[in-house]
């Protein structure tokens, strides 16, 4: 089977993330929404429910979105029965996920902005998950001084605020890339040799 994942919409212009399944690539079939899982339902209306990226890991198929604006992840052994593995802070949001060295990664960003409030601004910076086995996974805390363990926001952060959007295996590192988003930042690139310390090399 191959399976592609995404959103879907109902009346009220709310999103939901969206699973189809197939056989051959041809012939696509949507799983039944399911509320507890994908997201729709007593949310805001701002709510961001999707999945943004899936691959082959862990106990079969992880995925990672967000739900009603919080990172998510989810783990399906077969692509049809799928289970929330991690929600995140609300405000935040993972866009990709690779497998590494025999453990996957995941990122994102967290923040808040609000033009009309910004004493309530929470300056965007990146999110890198780990995880041995698809289902438990631990986010990485802030590196405050080279090569510590967790994840360099910059040296400007937050006057430059960035997050990471897409990962690659490259050589015998793991690197991430940054760019700006709805709300503003610098591109950015994250290298890492072990996964556990993530040191910023690009952008301001």
């Amino acid at each position: 089977h191959d399976e592609v994942d995404g959103r879907s919409h109902n009346g009220d212009s709310q999103t939901g993330a969206a699973v189809w399944t197939s056989p051959d690539g041809r012939s696509w079939t949507r799983l039944p929404d399911d509320p507890a899982v994908f997201g729709i339902g007593g949310q805001a209306a701002n709510a961001t429910n999707w999945m943004q990226a899936v691959i082959a890991g862990g106990p079969g198929l992880v995925a990672v979105g967000a739900v009603g604006n919080e990172a998510t992840v989810w783990a399906s052994a077969d692509g049809v029965e799928w289970v929330r593995a991690f929600s995140g802070r609300e405000w935040s949001w993972l866009t990709d996920v690779v497998v590494w060295e025999g453990r996957l990664y995941a990122v994102g960003f967290t923040g808040y902005m609000d033009r009309n409030q910004p004493e309530l601004d929470d300056p965007y910076r990146p999110i890198v998950l780990a995880s041995e086995d698809g289902r438990a996974w631990e986010a990485l805390p802030q590196a405050t001084v080279p090569g510590q363990r967790g994840v360099d926001f910059g040296a400007s952060w937050p006057a430059v605020q960035a997050g990471l959007v897409a990962l690659t295996p490259y050589e015998a590192e793991i690197v991430g890339v940054g760019g700006p988003g709805w709300f503003g930042g610098s591109p950015a690139v994250w290298r890492s040799e072990d996964g556990a310390a993530w040191v910023r090399t690009g952008g301001r």
